[in-house]
């Protein structure tokens, strides 16, 4: 009995290991990489986020969607995020990198990134995957692009610096119906097409409040494909991110992942037109615009009994006597402290420094 248990072990272990030297491809589609990410079984990308809290981190990677066209090519969108374990900042709704890879019919591979953060961003790419790193760079606040290309079995690199401001010399003119995005904002955007201007249709990614009370949206325009053949949902023409700052300020930041020159337009809060537009192309792909916005939660909290009321120059029937150039404007008061208090921060906001002026002497 003991010599038949070795024989057939000898005779098992001899089966697996001529189908392993059969089938070493089968092996091989098995290897994954220790960091970044498998887009397709030969193309692995990965990004790393230079924190100012722990230095170096690993950015997450989510794909977002992709799509085939009738022409052949092909195209996979997603994005690069900080982990929330290890920054307070990360957030699955607040991406670091936008990325668009193109798959061309002719055999050219570009993969774009595109920098929507604060932090500098190593990006980095391996086509036909082998565990080494084909072409890497970084991308920063000044140089928000960079296209790793592959073709003919050569690689390369392209860069844009850009300053956020729109290309000088285009004039955008147009009306679009747009979308209402969050807290009164509303954006849009004209596709330049080689048939003509064409409004782009949005999609919304997600929306994210960071622990610092940021709040962050995002999304991104596309071609709508009764309009050209190119065009898809899955098909980004041009990301969006929206940062809202817990201080106030708001940038609307637009970023071009597209061929044709692209109008963008902003509105905050949304009065019916557009205060701000400009256009985005291949030399100058970031635009943004800048807005300062305060929520309804921001109001001054009223101390308990505080009523607002707003008065003419003519309230007081004497107000000409007493007010007029040359007669005394002293006024005696008595007021509760916390009401004065609320009173002299409402007056600060709309004059300046109350009480400070040469016209104003209050006695107590």
């Amino acid at each position: 009995m003991a010599r038949k248990k070795i024989r057939l072990q000898i005779a098992v272990w001899a089966v697996f290991l001529m189908m392993s030297a059969l089938c070493p491809s089968a092996r091989a589609a098995d290897k994954t990489p220790d960091t970044g990410y498998l887009v397709t079984s030969d193309l692995w990308i990965r990004a790393v986020i230079n924190t100012d809290e722990k230095g170096p981190v690993e950015a997450v990677w989510q794909e977002g969607g992709n799509d085939v066209f009738a022409e052949g090519h092909k195209v996979v969108w997603g994005y690069f995020y900080a982990n929330p374990s290890d920054v307070s900042w990360g957030s699955k709704d607040n991406p670091d990198v936008f990325v668009k890879i193109w798959f061309d019919a002719g055999g050219r591979l570009d993969v774009s990134f595109f920098h929507v953060s604060v932090p500098n961003i190593d990006v980095y790419s391996d086509y036909k995957y082998d565990g080494t790193p084909d072409v890497h760079g970084v991308i920063t606040t000044s140089r928000r692009y960079i296209r790793q290309w592959y073709e003919n079995g050569k690689s390369g690199m392209e860069e844009n610096n850009e300053d956020g401001i729109a290309a000088a010399g285009y004039s955008p003119i147009g009306n679009p119906s747009g979308y209402s995005a969050i807290n009164t904002l509303k954006i849009a955007a004209i596709i330049n097409t080689v048939d003509g201007p064409v409004e782009a249709g949005w999609r919304k990614g997600g929306k994210a409040t960071t622990d610092g009370g940021h709040e962050v949206f995002w999304g991104y325009f596309y071609a709508l494909p009764s309009d050209v053949s190119w065009g898809s949902e899955n098909n980004p023409d041009l990301f969006v991110k929206v940062w809202f700052d817990a201080s106030g300020r708001v940038d609307v930041n637009f970023f071009h992942v597209s061929v044709p020159d692209i109008e963008v337009y902003s509105d905050l809060p949304d009065k019916g037109d557009y205060a701000q537009k400009g256009t985005t192309i291949l030399t100058d792909r970031y635009i943004r615009h800048e807005y300062t916005y305060q929520s309804e939660e921001s109001e001054i909290t009223r101390p308990e009994g505080w009523s607002d009321e707003s008065h003419g120059n003519k309230a007081d029937p004497n107000y000409e006597a007493v007010f007029s150039e040359g007669k005394v404007r002293r006024i005696e008061l008595i007021i509760d402290s916390a009401d004065w208090q609320a009173m002299t921060e409402d007056m600060t906001d709309i004059y300046g420094e109350f009480g400070k002026g040469n016209n104003q002497s209050l006695d107590f």
